[in-house]
């Protein structure tokens, strides 16, 4: 909401606490015995939720194409169901998969304060590139993901 009318502060604000609730969350819970494999697949999903309204809504108001947010929301089905988190299971992530999640968080970052603060203008023609190429890494994430899986069947039939 806060991108749709132009608060950037605002939205600045909101991403800050998203970010630092994030980083904070899990070693909270570890620390207190209280981590799960539900709480797991609650703090990846609220992840995955954030960027993908995130990246939607900035996409929106910069005009590019929505290809980032719809790739992320497949890898995160694909995520779950690979990793049997549905099932009560604990989520597995790849190294690709984990690089792409702080680089989205780090992409909503970049474009917020290129739009709220005017000194960070100029990187928007760079941002878009950055946009594509998290595209592209997302889109072989998926395919390496579906290719160890592929290689896992055969070896368990």
């Amino acid at each position: 909401m806060s991108i749709s009318h132009d608060l950037w502060t605002l939205a600045l604000v909101l991403y800050l606490a998203a970010v630092i609730t994030d980083m904070v969350d899990g070693p909270v819970a570890r620390h207190l015995d209280i981590d799960s494999a539900w709480g797991g697949l609650l703090d990846h999903g609220s992840d995955a939720f954030f960027v993908i309204v995130g990246l939607t809504a900035l996409s929106l108001h910069l005009e590019v194409t929505l290809i980032l947010p719809v790739l992320i929301g497949l890898a995160f089905l694909q995520y779950v169901f690979d990793s049997g988190a549905h099932l009560g299971e604990h989520l597995i992530a790849s190294q690709l998969g984990r690089y792409n999640g702080i680089a989205y968080f780090a992409l909503i970052g970049l474009m917020l304060g290129a739009e709220g603060l005017p000194m960070l203008e100029p990187i928007k023609g760079p941002m878009i590139i950055v946009y594509w190429l998290l595209s592209l890494s997302t889109l072989l994430s998926i395919f390496d993901r579906w290719r160890g899986r592929t290689k896992l069947r055969k070896l368990n039939s």
